[in-house]
């Protein structure tokens, strides 16, 4: 659970080793192939996502729309 306390949104907290042991031991890990989608906007948030490695982007339908004519 080292490697949490490297993660800046982490590092910016005072969180005791026993609490980073606790958000280790609950973490899951999600593998995820471009392109597919990850969640929509709107939709209710039930997960933190931390990027170990890769990218993020947004995608949007109108801009998709825009591109395509």
């Amino acid at each position: 659970y080292l490697w949490l306390n490297k993660i800046k949104f982490f590092e910016e907290r005072e969180i005791s080793s026993e609490n980073y042991a606790l958000l280790a031991k609950a973490l899951q890990l999600e593998r995820w192939d471009m392109g597919n989608i990850v969640f929509e906007k709107g939709s209710i948030g039930d997960k933190f996502y931390i990027i170990i490695q890769g990218k993020v982007g947004e995608f949007s339908v109108l801009h998709f729309r825009s591109l395509c004519t």
